[in-house]
C-alpha cells in the first residue's frame, strides 16, 4: 500500500493476508524535514580574503580567443596600458604568477599576452610579502603588488599554443609563435616573436635594459647604468620603426614530493631601428634639436631558480643569472639654442658612434630555519653581482657660439671636437644579512636583523683627440676619467608584528649607515661621505568582514644623493647642456602614506575600491638651470626648509545594470 499527499513524503507498507489492519495508523512527514542537506550552486564574481581580492574569471565576459590581458582589462580595479603595464588598485603590478609560480622570470606580458583567458579559473590580486615573511610567517611590512593567475584543472595538463602572422601597408609586419606543455607541476614553454609594429613587447620592465647611452651614471645604491631607452620592444623611447626579435624557452618542475623545485629560462632579444626626431622646447630654455638615429642591440639572458626543502623546518633557495648585451648606435644631431626673439645663440652639430658590450653575472642564496616553536625562525642570505661594460666609439662635433668673442677677421669661432673614446666600467657587489624572529605571544612577534653590503665600482673613460698624423693618440684629460667609487653599507632592523584574523600591524625600525668614497686617479683627489639614516615603516590592515577591508602603509625614507649629483662625469657629446656636481648635497627625507579600502557586496554583485597616496619630500634635491654665454649649466641643490608634496587618489565602483550588463566606473586624480 502506498499513501501519498502533496508536500509530504510517501508512505509504504506491505500487505499480508494473515494480518489484522483494523488499527492501522498512517503517518506522513513533510518533505522539508526529510532533506539531509541543500546545496545551492552559483558564481560569485569577486571575493575578498584578507588583503587578497579574487576574481572569478567565468563571471566576466571577454571575446572568443581572448588572452589574459583582455580579461584583466574588464576586471574592476585593474587597468592595462598599451605597453602591457598593469595597475591594480592604483599600484603598479611587479609580478604576474601562474599558480603561484614564476613564468619566464619577471616577464608579466608572457602570461598576459600568451595564455588564453578561457584557461583561467581565478585571478588573485594581492600585495606579495617578502620571501622572508612568507617563510617565517612573520610580516615584515615589505610588499610587492602581484597578480596570480590560477588555471583550471583541465588546463594544467596538455599542450596549447598559438601562431599568428600579419602584414599591412607601409611595410608593417608581425609574427608570434607560442607553445606550452603543462603536465601537473611541469611546465615547458617556448615562444618566438618578431615584427616592426610594437607588438613584440615581452616585458615592460625591460626599460633601461637596452640602449646605447654614451655616459655612465650611478644609482643611489652605488649601481651603475649606461642606458637611456624606456621600453624598446614596445617602441617606446625608440626613434623610428623598431624591428624586433624576441624568443625564449622556459622549464619548471617539482620533484620528490615537491622537495625540489627548479625553474630555468633562456631568452634572446634583438632590436634595431633607424629614424629621425625633432624636438622644440620653449619657455625657460629655448632650443631645437634634429636627431637621426640608427641602433642595433641584442641580448642573451639565462636565469635559474632552485628551491630545496630539506624538511618542514629547513628551506634553501638559490638564484643565478647571466646576460650579455651588445649595443651599437650611430647618432647624428643638430641642436640650436635661441633667444625669445628666435635669434640663434649657439649651434651644435654632432656625429657619434657607440659600441658597447655589457656582461652581467648574479648569484644569491637564501636559507631559512624554522624552530619547533611556532613563529621562531632564523634566516641567512647572501648575494654576489658583477657587471662589466667594455666599449669604444667616435665623436665629432662643431659648436658655433655667436655670443663668443669674434676672431680678428670678424668671424664667429667654431669649436671642433674629433675624438675616439674607450670605456671600461665595472661594478661588484657583495652582501649578506641575517634575521631572527621570536614569538612574544600568540599574536605578537619580534624581528631583529642586520646586514652588510660592499659595492666596488671602477670607471675608466678615455677621450683621445685626433693628431696631425691622423691617429687618435692625444689624451684629452677634461673629458677623461679614471676613478673608483665604493660604498660600504651596514643595516640594522628592529620590528614588532601583531597578527590576528582581523587585524595586522607592523612597526619596523630600519637604520642604515652608508659610507661613500670616490677617488680620481687623474687628479689624485678623493671625495668621501658618510650618512647614518633612520627609515621607519608602519603597515596595518583591518578586515571588517570577509568582503570588506582597510589597509594602510607608511614609509619614511632618506633619499641619498647619487654620485652623478655629487660629482657628475663631464660629457662633451652634448656641449650645449653642461652638468656640475655639488659635493655638499645632503639626503632628503620622503614621507609616504598609502591607504586602500575595498568592499564587495555578494548579493548585489557590486564592488567599491578607494585608495590614495600622499608623498612629502622634505629638503628635496632639485636641479637648477642657469644659461651662461648661450650654454645651459645644470647644478644640484637641496631646497632647505621646503617640501615637495604629491597626492594621488583613485577609486572605482562596479555594479550590475541588468542580468547581462555591468558598469565599471573608475576615477583617478593627481
Amino acid at each position: 500500500m502506498i499513501v501519498s499527499y502533496p508536500k509530504y513524503g510517501d508512505y509504504y507498507t506491505s500487505i499480508s493476508k494473515d494480518k489484522d489492519y483494523s488499527k492501522l495508523t498512517v503517518g506522513l512527514t513533510k518533505t522539508a524535514t526529510l532533506l539531509e542537506e541543500v546545496i545551492v550552486t552559483g558564481r560569485i564574481p569577486i571575493t575578498i580574503k584578507g588583503d587578497t581580492t579574487e576574481y572569478d574569471a567565468g563571471s566576466f565576459k571577454v571575446e572568443k580567443n581572448a588572452k589574459v590581458e583582455d580579461l584583466l582589462k574588464v576586471l574592476p580595479g585593474i587597468t592595462v596600458d598599451a605597453s602591457g603595464k598593469i595597475t591594480a588598485q592604483g599600484k603598479t603590478v611587479k609580478k604576474v604568477l601562474v599558480d603561484g609560480e614564476e613564468f619566464f622570470g619577471d616577464d608579466p606580458t608572457l602570461v598576459t599576452r600568451n595564455i588564453r583567458s578561457d584557461m583561467v579559473d581565478k585571478v588573485q590580486v594581492y600585495e606579495k610579502k617578502s620571501e622572508q615573511a612568507e617563510r617565517t610567517g612573520v610580516d615584515d611590512g615589505q610588499r610587492e603588488q602581484t597578480i596570480n593567475v590560477k588555471l583550471k584543472e583541465g588546463a594544467k595538463n596538455g599542450m596549447f599554443g598559438k601562431a599568428l602572422l600579419g602584414g599591412g601597408t607601409s611595410d608593417y609586419y608581425m609574427g608570434q609563435l607560442m607553445l606550452n606543455k603543462f603536465k601537473g607541476s611541469q611546465k615547458i614553454s617556448v615562444y618566438g616573436l618578431f615584427g616592426n609594429n610594437g607588438t613584440t613587447s615581452m616585458n615592460w620592465q625591460d626599460a633601461q635594459k637596452y640602449g646605447g647611452d654614451s655616459g655612465v651614471s650611478y644609482g643611489d645604491d652605488g649601481s651603475m647604468s649606461w642606458t637611456n631607452f624606456t621600453d624598446p620592444f614596445s617602441g617606446q623611447g625608440v626613434i623610428g620603426i623598431p624591428r624586433a626579435i624576441n624568443s625564449g624557452v622556459n622549464f619548471s618542475d617539482k620533484f620528490n614530493k615537491d622537495k625540489h623545485n627548479i625553474n630555468i629560462n633562456y631568452k634572446y632579444g634583438r632590436l634595431s631601428s633607424d629614424g629621425d626626431d625633432e624636438t622644440i622646447s620653449t619657455g625657460l630654455i629655448n632650443n631645437k634639436s634634429n636627431k637621426s638615429v640608427d641602433t642595433e642591440n641584442d641580448q642573451h639572458r639565462a636565469n635559474l631558480k632552485y628551491d630545496l626543502n630539506f624538511d618542514s623546518l629547513n628551506t634553501l633557495t638559490i638564484r643565478g643569472g647571466a646576460s650579455r648585451k651588445n649595443l651599437w648606435s650611430d647618432n647624428r644631431r643638430e641642436a640650436y639654442q635661441f633667444t625669445q626673439n628666435m635669434d640663434t645663440t649657439v649651434a651644435e652639430k654632432t656625429h657619434e658612434t657607440i659600441k658597447n658590450t655589457i656582461n652581467e653575472l648574479n648569484f644569491s642564496t637564501y636559507f631559512t630555519h624554522k624552530f619547533k616553536k611556532k613563529g621562531r625562525s632564523f634566516t641567512l642570505d647572501g648575494q654576489v653581482r658583477r657587471t662589466e661594460m667594455i666599449g669604444d666609439g667616435y665623436l665629432f662635433s662643431e659648436v658655433k657660439n655667436s655670443l663668443a668673442k669674434k676672431d680678428t677677421a670678424g668671424y664667429t669661432p667654431i669649436d671642433s671636437t674629433d675624438q675616439r673614446k674607450e670605456r671600461n666600467n665595472k661594478n661588484e657587489v657583495l652582501g649578506a644579512s641575517v634575521s631572527y624572529t621570536e614569538p612574544l605571544s600568540k599574536v605578537w612577534n619580534l624581528v631583529v636583523g642586520t646586514g652588510i653590503e660592499s659595492s666596488n665600482n671602477s670607471s675608466r673613460v678615455e677621450s683621445f683627440n685626433k693628431g696631425v698624423d691622423g691617429k687618435y693618440n692625444n689624451l684629452d684629460s677634461r673629458f677623461s676619467n679614471n676613478y673608483d667609487f665604493d660604498r660600504r653599507s651596514s643595516r640594522y632592523k628592529l620590528a614588532i608584528v601583531h597578527t590576528t584574523d582581523k587585524f595586522r600591524f607592523t612597526v619596523a625600525n630600519n637604520f642604515n649607515n652608508d659610507r661613500l668614497k670616490q677617488y680620481n686617479y687623474y687628479s689624485q683627489e678623493g671625495l668621501s661621505r658618510s650618512y647614518f639614516t633612520y627609515n621607519p615603516n608602519v603597515s596595518a590592515g583591518y578586515s571588517f568582514t570577509k568582503t570588506k577591508g582597510l589597509w594602510l602603509n607608511y614609509t619614511g625614507k632618506n633619499q641619498l644623493p647619487s654620485m652623478t649629483q655629487i660629482q657628475p662625469i663631464l660629457d662633451n657629446s652634448d656641449q650645449i647642456n653642461r652638468y656640475l656636481g655639488n659635493e655638499n648635497l645632503k639626503p632628503s627625507f620622503i614621507n609616504s602614506l598609502n591607504i586602500n579600502y575595498n568592499s564587495f557586496r555578494i548579493l548585489t554583485g557590486s564592488y567599491v575600491y578607494v585608495g590614495g597616496n600622499i608623498s612629502l619630500d622634505k629638503n628635496p634635491i632639485t636641479q637648477n638651470i642657469d644659461t651662461v654665454q648661450g650654454f645651459n649649466i645644470y647644478t644640484w641643490n637641496n631646497v632647505s626648509g621646503k617640501t615637495n608634496t604629491s597626492v594621488n587618489i583613485w577609486s572605482g565602483y562596479h555594479f550590475k545594470l541588468s542580468k547581462n550588463w555591468v558598469c565599471p566606473i573608475r576615477h583617478s586624480s593627481l
